[in-house]
């Protein structure tokens, strides 16, 4: 049997990065007989199985989020209240909804079954959401002793690697998980042959075998980048860029904000940049800067809060994504927007190569900018051919998580 840890994912009313893996993992692995799913309780410090009827998957399912913002009262609060005050009232009222689905929860399920009284030698636990938020150790060391393979899901070691870009909180959490990764994995899966070679490099030695660290090839919603033709992006001349990706110093939207910038000083005074991304750590200057900016919502517009329905029509609206990272885990927005033939500038670094993309695609971020800037330019006259793929690899959610399964179950 495969117990899969989705902690975080199960109590999360919103799908980004981590949890938009775990929730594909959930859907393309729920009728597996094999396969049941779990979930840390912080206060009774166990794993808790969940009942494949747990109302919880229904949210999961339906790609539903729990304050939808087409709702009437998300309406008022939009309308009526500054964007901090949005923020607050909308945390308040997750943490409402979150309180009432565990009462009807306990009350709809009394019988809670504990893991480690559930759980047989020759069993995996797959660890595959964020569980250096709620570190279970205690926990893993029970089943471990009992039998049980303890396998990973590693999306990245970048708070090791760039620990400046990181807050301090997130530093130590990260660094003991990955210390405790060391003590207790038995084989891990790499979501890029990038970040299974910078785990590898980072893990002590004598630690772990050379094969028990492999790479899994994320999947993506093809089926679902299907749009009419009222979403064309041919109904305006005015040429759209698009950067996707929660606002941090490593998702480098600064960098690309100075190139804009000498751009709409110049002759291209209409293009424009639209920004889709939630407000992150280390930020606050330059989201006061993007907010005081005097070609906000003329050319430069940004969206915190877009479901995924959103977003894809953006991605099908823009003529080329621009994805600056100083390094990721992935690029599963580089995915995207080659389904949604959404042209893709990005930078040269090691894990955006593994696309395999075409040379014009790359831009350096180390020379201020004007190698990007002059990219831009070319694409608005027309003048570059972003053919993107010589030999991209590209997999749906179902093939990928059924190749991850049959790995996991030998």
């Amino acid at each position: 049997m495969i117990y899969i840890d989705i902690t975080d994912t199960i109590r999360i009313p919103y799908i980004t990065g981590i949890q938009r893996v775990v929730r594909n993992l959930i859907i393309n692995s729920f009728n597996d007989e094999l396969v049941s799913f779990v979930e840390f309780d912080r206060i009774l410090q166990s794993y808790i199985l969940i009942s494949k009827n747990d109302p919880r998957f229904d949210v999961i399912m339906r790609f539903e989020i729990e304050l939808k913002k087409k709702s009437i009262p998300y309406k008022v609060v939009k309308h009526f209240f500054s964007k901090n005050m949005k923020y607050l009232i909308n945390k308040i009222l997750h943490k409402v909804v979150i309180y009432f689905r565990f009462t009807l929860r306990n009350i709809g399920f009394n019988k809670r079954f504990k893991l480690v009284d559930e759980i047989k030698s020759g069993d995996t636990l797959f660890l595959a959401d964020s569980s250096w938020n709620y570190h279970p150790w205690i926990e893993v060391n029970k089943v471990k002793k009992k039998g049980v393979k303890i396998k990973h899901i590693v999306y990245d070691v970048l708070p090791i690697m760039y620990p400046s870009y990181f807050e301090t909180q997130t530093k130590l959490m990260f660094n003991l998980w990955f210390r405790m990764i060391h003590y207790f994995g038995d084989e891990f899966f790499a979501i890029s042959q990038t970040t299974a070679n910078n785990f590898s490099k980072n893990i002590q030695k004598g630690y772990l075998v050379e094969n028990s660290i492999k790479v899994m090839h994320l999947g993506s919603d093809i089926e679902k980048f299907n749009f009419n033709v009222s979403y064309s992006k041919k109904k305006s001349n005015v040429i759209k860029f698009l950067t996707v990706g929660t606002i941090e110093p490593r998702k480098n939207h600064k960098f690309v904000l100075s190139v804009f910038d000498k751009l709409w000083r110049s002759e291209n005074s209409e293009v424009e940049w639209h920004i889709v991304g939630k407000v992150g750590w280390k930020s606050n200057e330059l989201i006061e800067i993007m907010k005081w900016h005097p070609l906000l919502n003329k050319n430069l517009f940004i969206y915190h809060d877009l479901d995924d329905t959103e977003l894809n029509k953006l991605y099908a609206k823009s003529d080329c994504i621009i994805v600056p990272s100083i390094d990721e885990g992935y690029g599963l927005q580089i995915v995207e927007a080659i389904h949604n033939n959404c042209n893709a500038l990005v930078s040269d670094i090691e894990v955006f190569k593994e696309f395999n993309l075409s040379n014009d695609c790359y831009f350096s971020i180390k020379d201020n900018g004007e190698e990007l800037r002059s990219k831009i330019i070319q694409v608005i006259d027309g003048e570059i051919d972003l053919n993107h793929a010589k030999n991209v690899n590209l997999f749906t959610w179902k093939d990928s998580i059924e190749k991850l399964m049959n790995e996991l179950k030998h």
